[in-house]
């Protein structure tokens, strides 16, 4: 555990430390995000390296695990991306730039994963399910208090 700590944090702070020396003149945080996106990766590959001597896998079931992944990704992104490509590819959003990104991202997510039948439609389903449950539990009560107001009196 601290080898792979060692390794991915060195190599975070090696790309974090390169971008916010030679990018902070021109694009300042923005190359410093920019960064992370090959940060990020990086430490994957580490952690599933070190994943592996515990849990046997082959490389190449790994994209057959996260293709289902990969596509909800990119269908959240898709409507986020073209609210930023509308007005010139800029990233200062008015605020209903920015509520019409997050619709679209929720309204991608939601569609990638219905339409990928992604391992999280069963937790949806669940939790739909409970909380409809909870909802038929409390209106069951509403309606009965309402019938008969001494339900729930001390005697």
């Amino acid at each position: 555990r601290m080898l792979a700590d060692l390794i991915g944090r060195s190599g975070a702070a090696v790309v974090l430390c390169s971008s916010a020396y030679f990018g902070i003149a021109h694009f300042g945080v923005m190359a410093m995000a920019a960064s992370q996106l090959v940060n990020l990766p990086f430490q994957m590959v580490v952690a599933l390296c070190f994943v592996r001597r515990h849990v046997a896998f082959r490389w190449r079931e790994v994209p057959a695990a996260l293709w289902k992944s990969a596509v909800v990704t990119a269908s959240s992104a898709a409507g986020p991306a073209c609210v930023v490509a509308l007005p010139h590819f800029s990233f200062d959003l008015s605020i209903q730039g920015t509520l019409l990104a997050l619709i679209l991202a929720a309204l991608g997510w939601l569609a990638g994963v219905l339409m990928t039948r992604h391992p999280v439609v069963l937790e949806l389903r669940q939790a739909a399910e409970t909380i409809g449950a909870a909802s038929v539990v409390r209106l069951w009560t509403r309606q009965r208090l309402i019938a008969d107001p001494r339900v729930g009196e001390a005697r």
